[in-house]
């Protein structure tokens, strides 16, 4: 075990206020009514628990004529990245629509989790924003990035902090589980640090000269967030949301020593 990750429903919208001096003081707007309780596990299932269906059916080496070929069923490599890592999976269907203008997301609003589901992105606007407003959003990933990636950010109402410690999650893509999806995973890194807490997400690339329209079943694992260190446990908590200065957390995240080092989680 390398750490415990405490999780807590949102009770409001971050949000950063423009005080006289030019600063912005963090501050949390909150939601007109509470989100609904959920568990943590409907969103982040363990990936040995959701193993892909080519790998599942694989054998150590029954499929090959020579004895001495094993099939990747061995590799210690996957064998790690199975038992460590946590498929981030969609609680709803959702179907992506992409126009040269922007994009739109389609869900049943109706539907439980849907309550707690937003969509947004970094880099261009919904369709009907970039036509109210007679033009495109700033693209954060500046103006040498590839413009025909659209990036699409799944938010939860979900809040995570690091029970004592640092606790980094690798992002990667689905690929082992669908290899030719439209969507892929932006890869990174994710520091989950003891002191503040932060949104459980997920940001998605998809092409729109090469898509216009891709459907998402419920249960798809839309990416996968590997613990370099080990397993983790996940604990459900009572937290009283913490928001760093703009553009701090990095500087926090190099601050927080990580969960492995430390010998006893309950106090830091």
């Amino acid at each position: 075990m390398t750490g415990t990750i405490l999780y807590d429903m949102k009770k409001g919208t971050p949000a950063y206020q423009e005080q006289e001096d030019g600063s912005a003081k963090p501050t949390i707007i909150p939601y007109e009514k509470p989100m609904p309780e959920i568990d943590i596990n409907t969103i982040l299932v363990p990936a040995k628990k959701m193993l892909p269906n080519w790998y599942k059916k694989l054998d150590k080496g029954e499929h090959f004529e020579y004895d001495q070929t094993l099939t990747v069923k061995t590799c210690t490599s996957f064998i790690t990245l199975f038992q460590n890592s946590y498929c981030f999976v969609t609680p709803i269907d959702f179907k992506i629509n992409v126009e040269r203008l922007g994009w739109d997301v389609e869900y049943d609003k109706k539907d439980y989790h849907a309550q707690y589901i937003n969509f947004t992105s970094h880099t261009n606007s919904k369709m009907k924003e970039a036509i109210e407003m007679g033009g495109m959003q700033e693209n954060q990933l500046g103006p040498y990035w590839d413009k025909n990636y659209i990036n699409i950010k799944m938010e939860t109402a979900i809040n995570i902090k690091s029970k004592k410690g640092r606790v980094d999650f690798v992002m990667m893509d689905a690929f082992w589980w669908i290899p030719d999806s439209p969507l892929q995973a932006m890869q990174g890194v994710l520091p989950v640090l003891d002191n503040y807490d932060t949104s459980l997400n997920i940001n998605l690339w998809i092409r729109k000269d090469k898509t216009k329209t891709v459907t998402i079943k419920k249960g798809t694992p839309l990416g996968v967030l590997y613990s370099p260190t080990g397993k983790v446990e996940f604990e459900k908590t009572k937290i009283d949301s913490v928001l760093t200065k703009i553009g701090m957390y990095p500087v926090e995240a190099r601050k927080c020593p990580y969960a492995y080092t430390l010998k006893d989680e309950s106090n830091r």
